[in-house]
């Protein structure tokens, strides 16, 4: 197995320019540099990561906590920032916090203890105050689909308010005055901004807000079947649905279906996962472009690790897109 030491012979260089090279240092002419390249690939030569990591300080891991491993959200999330990550030469290692504090911060501290570049956060009950003093504290922090006050340098996230908005505005443009909300909990700050949209396209309609059309339970089937069972059972008048997201609103249309009310009931989503546009009838939903938000990730988390400015947008915009769910009231 070829040793640094063979690599500087083959390069005509010391191991001092080629432990340079390895590591990044600049302070290298890039004919050196070259040859230094091609011996290590003549020779096959794969330097250790363990001593990279020892001599430069610098893992070339970064670090992602995540509230599922699984899904049509997170998934694309963690696939779009691994390629960026990946394609800049290092490693994402990811762990799941389940979206509760105590896993949340396990699973921080399981990073920190690698210890990684940088971290890509994705959590809901991990305060926000922890999630500053993180960052202060030396672990560069890039937080998603969350804003924090005076920290929005960090984060990367939708514009909810708008989504949840558009979604109802829509609705009451097709004459549906009676549009309950089945949301993810209210302990999420999505949540909070899409009703906010949601009161916001009420208000501009002349509609009051009723409290008796707002559900909140879990962001998946089982919560959109529990609302929906909830909604009906209470005997709430309502012609419209705007859920949470579109898992919420598979489970309602479950619930809609075994009623029979499903072609009666005007729907909108919200994210629009692949599988929208291919039920029956086909699922409206507001387009969250969480691709996108991965690869902003990846690339805020690289500069961050590298100590270079970032120049990501932080802010992603919501858009409506329209399908089979969206009806005008019928007379």
């Amino acid at each position: 197995m070829a040793t640094i030491k063979d690599v500087a012979k083959l390069a005509g260089v010391s191991k001092a320019t080629v432990s340079r090279v390895i590591n990044g240092n600049e302070r290298v002419s890039q004919t050196a540099r070259d040859k230094v390249h091609q011996a290590m690939e003549e020779m096959d030569y794969k330097p250790s990561a363990l001593a990279q990591a020892l001599a430069t300080n610098k893992s070339r891991t970064i670090g992602m906590v995540v509230s599922d491993l699984s899904g049509p959200f997170f998934g694309p999330i963690m696939k779009s920032a691994e390629r960026v990550i990946r394609e800049a030469g290092y490693q994402l290692v990811v762990t799941n916090g389940q979206g509760q504090a105590e896993l949340e911060r396990e699973a921080i501290e399981f990073m920190l203890n690698r210890p990684v570049d940088a971290m890509i956060l994705t959590v809901f009950g991990f305060p926000e105050e922890e999630i500053v003093k993180l960052h202060q504290g030396g672990t560069p922090v890039v937080l998603l689909n969350r804003h924090i006050e005076g920290f929005e340098d960090n984060c990367i996230y939708l514009d909810n308010k708008h989504g949840g908005y558009l979604a109802t505005r829509r609705m009451l443009e097709l004459g549906h005055q009676r549009v309950a909300f089945l949301a993810g909990h209210f302990t999420h700050n999505d949540s909070l901004e899409r009703l906010a949209g949601y009161q916001k396209a009420l208000a501009e309609f002349g509609i009051p807000f009723r409290q008796e059309l707002v559900f909140d339970d879990d962001y998946n089937e089982d919560g959109g079947r529990r609302m929906c069972q909830k909604l009906i059972n209470l005997e709430r008048e309502f012609t419209a649905i705007f859920c949470g997201n579109d898992l919420i609103a598979i489970g309602a249309r479950g619930v809609l279906e075994e009623r029979d009310r499903l072609s009666q009931t005007c729907m909108v989503g919200f994210d629009d996962v692949l599988f929208a546009r291919y039920l029956n009838p086909s699922l409206s939903s507001v387009f969250f472009p969480v691709e996108e938000m991965g690869e902003r990730a990846g690339h805020m988390a690289l500069a961050m690790a590298q100590s270079k400015a970032s120049q990501i947008g932080h802010l992603l915009q919501p858009k409506l897109m329209e399908r089979d769910s969206l009806f005008k009231l019928k007379d």
